[in-house]
């Protein structure tokens, strides 16, 4: 096998690129990520349920500004809300 391609000794070694480190070692904080992480807002923990939650807070409050820890849940909502009143909109007019 020492006729092979590739398996020769006197070939170079191929480093990875800078940025490739630093995804490597993306788990040390710092300046070292490409993308910088934001803060994380600032939300109030409720003890109510799902629906509880969003009443207490408001339902664009919890969904837009994450109000509580609801807001994925939230958003979730809104996008059907969005997407259930966007389908009626280009659905009406074939069938009329």
């Amino acid at each position: 096998m020492a006729g092979t391609p590739g398996s020769s000794d006197n070939s170079p070694k191929v480093q990875p690129p800078e940025w490739v480190q630093s995804v490597v070692n993306s788990n040390v904080p710092g300046p070292s990520e490409r993308i910088p992480r934001r803060p994380p807002p600032e939300f109030q923990e409720s003890e109510d349920s799902l629906l509880g939650a969003i009443v207490e807070d408001g339902f664009f409050s919890v969904a837009l500004d994450d109000s509580n820890q609801y807001g994925p849940h939230a958003m979730i909502m809104l996008l059907f809300a969005v997407a259930t009143v966007t389908a009626i909109f280009l659905l009406v007019p074939t069938l009329l």
